[in-house]
């Protein structure tokens, strides 16, 4: 099986749902507007970090922990919303967010988040 390429979640995903009526929809709306106007094929990781990846989980109200930050790639550990305080015992990780520069080689990437012990499962 040849390994695929791309984004997990893509935009095809999310403008749909910045559509919506539901609440957050303008917020995430105003999200992908900013990066789409900002990010292109010279991205690299920690501006697709920084304008795309981060402020969509900070729109959701997770709380998120950088763990490694690199010139390819920057992952972060990501709290429920009730996890208040990132350096705190409260600061629960459920998910990994992982960026990497544009038409990065997302193998590469699951790689370089899986060497962390102790992460969340997904």
């Amino acid at each position: 099986m040849k390994a695929f390429s791309g984004s997990l979640v893509s935009l095809d995903l999310l403008e749909p749902l910045s559509r919506g009526d539901a609440a957050g929809a303008p917020a995430l709306r105003g999200v992908l507007a900013a990066a789409a106007l900002r990010l292109g094929p010279a991205s690299g990781a920690r501006q697709i970090f920084d304008l795309l990846a981060s402020p969509i989980v900070a729109q959701a109200g997770g709380a998120i922990a950088i763990v490694e930050s690199t010139a390819d790639a920057i992952s972060a550990h990501v709290a429920a919303p009730a996890a208040q305080g990132v350096g705190s015992a409260l600061f629960q990780p459920i998910a990994t967010l992982a960026a990497s520069g544009w038409n990065a080689d997302l193998r590469r990437l699951r790689q370089a988040t899986v060497r962390r012990a102790a992460a969340p499962r997904w």
